[in-house]
């Protein structure tokens, strides 16, 4: 259950005051009569939590979500895979297979901060070479700037038509209301505002490198 409104949602339906969960935490609540397991949790660029109990009281918690919303004038609505892949691309969220995967190293994805090379593990020695030696792509953000709708495996091309990267992500952003992705480019042209163009149905479409993320929760 995410959204702005999330957790003003959680407290119509339980005795337990939501809000005292601590991002990250956890607790055991009862929500309409059933046992569960609330964790403050989600890969979505808002606030929110995700619920743990038996699949048998499914319905009934999917229900009373719904129609608390409906009574307290809370927006609630299911959301499909697209829009939760549109939640977590706008705050700068990888997803494996896109940003990260076996052919793609962290430092390549802006993750150095998740590395603590005061630690042994799997692949040390050479993401400490690739530091040293620099990397060779980076992930960017772009915005289109001509019309057309970007989608992965799209090829990045620059000025001079010459082949520097790939989409890893593409899609229209409404909270940002741009057609924008990620790209996994020639590290000479990660910097913000560099002009590129990505290949659509074999034509080049100008776009921009931009700042990351399109979108900065509030929670944060």
């Amino acid at each position: 259950v995410q959204g702005p409104r999330a957790l003003e949602l959680l407290n119509k339906l339980t005795d337990h005051n939501i809000f005292d969960i601590e991002r990250f935490a956890a607790a055991h609540v009862s929500l309409v009569d059933v046992p569960m397991v609330i964790g403050r949790t989600g890969y979505t660029g808002e606030d929110g939590v995700e619920l743990y109990f038996g699949d048998e009281h499914a319905r009934r918690v999917w229900n009373a979500l719904l129609d608390a919303g409906v009574e307290h004038d809370i927006e609630t609505a299911p959301i499909g895979l697209a829009a939760r892949d549109s939640l977590r691309f706008e705050p700068g969220f990888a997803l494996y297979g896109h940003e990260i995967s076996d052919d793609i190293n962290p430092l390549e994805a802006r993750l150095a901060w998740a590395i603590d090379f005061d630690k042994d593990f799997v692949g040390k020695e050479a993401l400490e070479r690739i530091k040293a030696e620099g990397v060779e792509r980076k992930l960017v953000t772009f915005v289109l700037l001509d019309k057309g709708v970007p989608r992965k495996g799209y090829p990045v091309l620059n000025a001079e038509g010459e082949n520097i990267g790939e989409v890893v992500t593409g899609m229209y952003a409404p909270t940002a209301d741009v057609y924008a992705g990620n790209a996994l480019v020639d590290a000479r042209y990660a910097a913000t505002d560099t002009p590129i163009h990505i290949e659509i149905r074999n034509k080049p479409k100008a776009a921009r490198v931009v700042q990351r993320p399109l979108y900065r929760p509030a929670y944060r």
